[in-house]
């Protein structure tokens, strides 16, 4: 399961990547960060595919397109440029991590 607080950044990061790049580009951002949560909820509903979902470190280096990426566990997007990295939370125990990004049930894809 993919947390409220994980798809509220995604949003954010698209919107960033439009902002500073082009809309090309975050749709690019869009459709990778779609196919991601896909495989996300495949591995934590049992997906028929037997998937194994994501790992935090997926979510740590997303590649978004065009050479951007997002860190989905600690809120970082970085798509190059001057501002390199932006974005960001304190740094948290792996555990938080983990709850964060897949809710507190699911801490078999670590």
């Amino acid at each position: 399961m993919v947390t409220e607080e994980v798809l509220d950044f995604a949003r954010v990061a698209i919107l960033y990547v439009l902002q500073e790049e082009n809309l090309a580009n975050a749709e690019q951002a869009q459709l990778n960060m779609q196919t991601f949560f896909t495989k996300a909820s495949k591995g934590a509903t049992g997906g028929s595919d037997n998937s194994a979902g994501v790992t935090v470190n997926e979510a740590r280096d997303l590649d978004v397109g065009d050479d951007n990426t997002v860190n989905l566990a600690d809120f970082t997007i970085d798509v190059g440029g001057e501002d390199g990295t932006v974005g960001g939370r304190p740094a948290s125990s792996s555990s938080r991590v983990r709850r964060r990004l897949f809710g507190p049930g699911d801490t078999k894809n670590t």
